[in-house]
């Protein structure tokens, strides 16, 4: 069977300290990309830049091709740059080519590292079930006392959910290059593809055996990032008692970001998926 072949999108806003350990993770792959482009959202200086300098003797020694792509400028207004810049990474490196490059790609944040067979035994499992669209391993993020635990997003908590995760996710890249350009989010559009795909007709799934390493917990895991989730929501049109089920279990600070998006009209021009989020939504929660 013919694996195919794919390319990684390694997500960077600063942190040019965490590269060098992600783009190893990588490299020793026991299936390896065809190329690595380093995705910069903003980062205000040139540390990246330099880092991704220092990686690309080690790049040509494992035969992986490695490209630098500052996709925002830090200046831009938006709570979340990492949308603007992948959306235009996708547009240069996969949609719209003329033929197709690669058979999958992936995006992995800077601050994880998937274990040594993960995109193997990912792309193995999509092969073998045309109907996976989407599909990621199970992440494992470093607490505190320095051991790693599995993450599980609140919708997980009280029932048996798993869709593909963001870090690591791998998509087939033929469905992306199906997608007009302007519906492509501004941010987090792991959930967005992820709901593309069952409007298709396809799978989203996790494999439980197939591991990512977290140095921290992602957004929609962490505390902090409460007031970022809250303006997301209304910008994806969560259903209200969603909202509602948030604020209880995370705190004021959604529904203080969810007013200030509605105040903004900061809305996804997807309006299917954003009807995916309302009132069926319940239902679509539960499958």
């Amino acid at each position: 069977m013919t694996m195919g072949n794919y390319i990684v999108f390694i997500q960077i806003h600063g942190e040019a300290e965490k590269l060098e350990k992600c783009w190893k993770s990588l490299a020793y792959q026991d299936f390896k990309p065809s190329k690595v482009v380093i995705v910069d959202d903003g980062t205000p200086d040139d540390s990246v830049r330099r880092e991704y300098m220092r990686i690309l003797n080690a790049a040509h020694l494992n035969y992986i091709s490695v490209d630098y792509f500052k996709g925002a400028d830090p200046k831009e207004p938006n709570l979340d740059t990492v949308g603007i810049a992948m959306k235009r990474a996708f547009g240069q490196y996969v949609l719209f080519t003329e033929n197709q490059l690669f058979s999958f790609l992936s995006i992995i944040d800077v601050d994880s590292c998937p274990a040594k067979n993960y995109y193997r035994l990912v792309i193995e499992k999509m092969n073998l079930n045309p109907s996976i669209m989407c599909c990621s391993g199970v992440i494992k993020a470093r607490t505190k006392c320095g051991y790693y635990r599995d993450e599980k997003l609140l919708s997980a908590k009280f029932i048996k959910r798993k869709d593909a995760r963001g870090s690591g996710k791998v998509i087939r890249a033929f469905f992306l290059n199906n997608i007009p350009l302007n519906l492509f989010p501004e941010v987090a559009w792991d959930t967005w593809i992820n709901v593309k795909a069952k409007q298709a007709g396809y799978k989203t799934i996790q494999l439980p055996y197939a591991t990512i390493y977290a140095s921290r917990s992602t957004t929609r895991v962490s505390n902090r990032d409460n007031f970022r989730d809250g303006r997301l929501s209304y910008h994806f049109g969560y259903n209200p008692l969603l909202i509602l089920y948030k604020v209880l279990f995370r705190g004021l600070d959604v529904l203080r970001g969810y007013r200030e998006a509605r105040q903004q009209q900061w809305r996804l021009p997807d309006e299917k998926v954003r009807q995916w989020f309302g009132w069926r939504y319940l239902l679509h929660f539960w499958k």
